[in-house]
């Protein structure tokens, strides 16, 4: 846990923080150095037996963030606290700049990303005591709502409080700006007679009520980036709606004063609510466009049950789902979902996982099968006996890989942020500089001021930060519902940039368990041999033993009782079976008992050459033949292989199995490169090299030895089926064990990548075409002019355009 003690001056703070990596007194003295030579650290300490750092800092000389990376680089990262927070009140890329700049100052926090798309962030602190009430007093008259998610905390939807406040104000102003335009018209195409005057006063008041209801929501945003000295989108539009609207006022009560000018008086209250009715109208269908595309991630979030029938003592009640413990027994009936991950102990049932794996089909379970919460039980009643807690299980732990990767931001956004951070100034002096040129030049103020106000409108930066996050909480959300789970945005543009891919082999391309891939007799016929060899492995439990025994259970051969079992640790089994005496294991073992071998032919040899594993049988002293085992390949290994080669990406197995096993896999693949009998280290080694060499390298495994080269590639891709360190390891996690969606995580991430450059080159151009056209460039030679209610639609369909693209990538297969 951290403290804060702040000295007299108000200057310096004190922080105690946990750190990783200290092992030592001289670790301690490292510490202590790094810390020491950070220019506004004092006081600087460390404790070995706490592995803890204690220091005072001065936040206007350093923040903690830039003490954290020197930690960092030292090998000794401070160990963080992640909180997730939901955002409301965003409304573009200069808002979430200004939130995450506000939360960065709090003391302690290391780093913030947050998602616009989402209205979600990630705080990386040291400890923040009561975060939920600093931010609270932080935001606190801001116009942002920032909430504290926890896993017991359920927040209302951003999105949908967002649809709901716009819907009202946004049917008034529509029908306003469809009175004003149309009395607009009738007087420029002299339909009818109007008089002046009263059409001028009837735009007034519809004007009056949508300038101060449906335009509240940017004249609010106006005050609040004026307290915090940061101006954002809502600046832009109340400013120009302002204009028009205070402008046409002036000319509806001072006629006289235009008119003894030699000024025709005009009116503005239609652009004012055209303005403010086509940005509503285009912030009510993003948001509903952003809600559809986080569809996904909210139904594999709400997957779970509210309810679930437990029995005790042979009686059934309903309880909460989220209260189910340990050892609580589950009866799950035809049509419900599962409401925990635990083990079937009783009766069968057909379930419908694809919402977790992708997978269309639905699997059979019985007795001794694993279930998942939130999956569902199409046919068959069975009882289950729960395995973990609500916050344990692996959809929570899906959730929350998701939730995290929706928080993160990859390097393009960053940029972008960059840029948004600079571009409200800079429109807004632009629009000033118009003005005030135009006038310079002679033309009448109606003509700049409309240049000016079609200006702050057409560049609202609202399709600049979109771009990016609605890009990538799609592919996101397409992914999950494909059973891939990123996490991270960053991990787009990882695998996009991808020229090496590295498979293991057992338990990746394999199943990683042997079957009987040969049966070879000698002097004896099949069903004889496999009965002598069913009834010694049925003794054992070795992996192969198991492999020959269902062997001959699905040949319909029944194993015998068998008598002085004998295991034979690393060489085979022995037994004796029906008073004969028999044998099985390497050709070593026999050879050692003096088994004659000379009935061997060259087959066998053919075996070894293919990677296989062989048991030699021998049956009363005499050789009478052995079965050949393999690793079977999955049989969507080869397809995947091929497509990512077609793909661009060169493709290797690193595996420490042995040489032959390995090349056997690389030819039935047709993969190359083929690294065997390797270490954990030499992995390591090998993808260290590649790395060094430039190659930008990823890595799909599933088992303990895969980790550490999960970690340092560049991406790691692992099987949920594998183990628990694999999957903490790798950038991505495919649940299941189907190798066959690895193709599909390069060609979405390049799908996604592509999107977010489509997304972020419109944003651009559309600037640079809209800005110049807004500022009346062209009137000298061509008399074109952007009028002010013409910007506001070219401004929404801009954001319309940016979602709509990112909202193909739904359609991804």
């Amino acid at each position: 846990m951290r403290h804060d003690t702040i000295s007299a001056d108000m200057q310096t703070r004190g922080v105690t923080v946990p750190l990783e990596g200290i092992s030592c007194a001289s670790c301690i003295a490292r510490v202590e150095g790094v810390l020491s030579s950070i220019a506004g650290v004092s006081d600087a300490g460390a404790n070995l037996a706490t592995r803890q750092a204690t220091f005072s800092y001065d936040p206007d000389r350093v923040s903690i963030g830039q003490i954290a990376r020197q930690l960092q680089m030292a090998g000794y990262p401070m160990s963080l606290q992640e909180t997730r927070i939901q955002i409301a009140g965003m409304h573009c890329a200069s808002c979430v700049l200004n939130v995450e700049k506000q939360i960065s100052a709090i003391p302690g926090v290391v780093s913030v990303d947050i998602n616009f798309a989402a209205g979600t962030g990630v705080v990386r602190h040291v400890g923040v005591n009561d975060l939920q009430g600093t931010l609270t007093s932080l935001f606190s008259g801001s116009g942002y709502e920032v909430t504290v998610v926890t896993a017991t905390t359920q927040t209302a939807d951003p999105l949908a409080r967002e649809i709901k406040e716009i819907k009202q104000p946004l049917v008034f102003s529509l029908f306003a700006a469809f009175i004003t335009m149309g009395l607009m018209a009738i007087d420029h195409l002299h339909i009818a007679h109007i008089d002046m005057t009263l059409s001028a006063y009837i735009q007034f008041v519809l004007a009056t009520a949508v300038y101060f209801w449906g335009g509240l929501r940017f004249h609010k945003g106006l005050w609040h980036s004026i307290r915090r000295r940061s101006p954002d989108m809502n600046t832009l539009i109340s400013l120009g709606t302002s204009a028009a609207y205070w402008f046409s006022v002036i000319v509806l009560v001072l006629p006289g004063y235009f008119q003894r000018s030699g000024t025709m008086p005009e009116y503005y209250f239609d652009s004012a609510v055209m303005i403010i009715a086509l940005i509503l109208l285009g912030r009510f269908l993003e948001a509903k466009s952003r809600s559809r595309s986080s569809a996904a991630i909210t139904k594999l979030l709400k997957a779970r049950p509210d309810e679930a029938t437990v029995v005790k003592d042979g009686q059934e009640q309903s309880v909460s789902s989220a209260l189910l413990a340990p050892g609580d027994i589950v009866r799950v009936r035809p049509g419900e979902r599962i409401a925990a991950d635990g083990r079937i102990i009783k009766g069968t049932a057909t379930v419908d996982e694809s919402m977790l794996t992708g997978e269309p089909l639905p699997i059979d379970k019985t007795a001794g099968h694993i279930v998942t919460g939130g999956t569902i039980n199409i046919s068959g009643s069975f009882d289950f006996e729960v395995m973990s807690l609500q916050a344990d299980s692996r959809l929570s732990k899906i959730a929350e890989l998701v939730a995290a990767a929706l928080s993160s931001k990859p390097a393009i956004q960053k940029l972008a942020d960059k840029v948004a951070a600079v571009f409200v100034p800079i429109i807004i002096t632009l629009a000033l500089l118009t003005l005030v040129i135009w006038l310079i030049a002679g033309a009448q103020f109606a003509f700049a001021l409309k240049s000016f106000i079609a200006i702050m409108i057409v560049a609202c930066p609202c399709a600049l930060g979109l771009a990016t996050p609605m890009a990538v909480m799609v592919g996101i959300g397409k992914a999950a519902s494909l059973g891939i789970i990123f996490k991270s945005g960053e991990t787009f543009e990882q695998i996009a940039r991808l020229k090496t891919l590295y498979f293991d082999k057992t338990g990746t391309l394999t199943y990683g368990r042997f079957e009987v891939v040969n049966l070879k007799t000698i002097g004896i016929d099949e069903p004889t041999l496999l009965r002598y060899a069913a009834s010694v492995e049925k003794r054992s439990e070795h992996p192969l033993a198991k492999a020959v025994f269902a062997y001959a259970e699905s040949k319909g051969v029944q194993a015998q009782d068998c008598d002085d079992f004998t295991s034979l640790a690393g060489a085979g089994a022995s037994g004796v079976v029906t008073g004969s005496n028999v044998l099985l294991g390497t050709l070593k073992l026999l050879q050692a008992r003096s088994i004659d071998l000379a009935s061997l032919d060259a087959e066998y040899s053919n075996e070894l050459e293919q990677g296989r594993t062989l048991i030699f049988i021998a049956i009363d002293g005499r050789l009478r033949g052995y079965l050949a085992l393999a690793d079977q390949i999955k049989p969507d290994a080869k397809l995947a292989i091929a497509e990512i080669s077609s793909l661009g990406i060169a493709t290797g197995i690193i595996t420490g199995d042995n040489q032959a096993a390995a090349e056997r896999v690389g030819r039935e693949l047709g993969i190359e490169e083929v690294h065997a009998e390797l270490l954990p280290q030499q992995k390591l080694m090998l993808i260290e090299k590649r790395k060094s060499e430039g190659v930008s390298v990823g890595m799909v495994g599933d088992g303990i030895n895969d980790a550490p080269a999960l970690a340092l590639a560049d991406v790691g891709i692992a099987l949920s089926s594998g183990t628990e360190i694999a999957v903490e390891s790798a950038a991505v996690t495919l649940t299941g064990h189907d190798i066959g969606r690895v193709p599909i995580v390069i060609r979405l991430a390049r799908a996604t990548l592509r999107n977010i450059k489509q997304n972020l080159f419109w944003a651009f151009f559309y600037n640079v075409a809209a800005i110049p056209l807004a500022a009346g460039v062209f009137y000298p030679l061509y008399h074109i002019q952007l009028s002010p209610a013409i910007a506001a639609a070219a401004m929404s369909c801009s954001s319309l355009f940016v979602v709509t693209n990112a909202l193909r990538l739904r359609r991804f297969h």
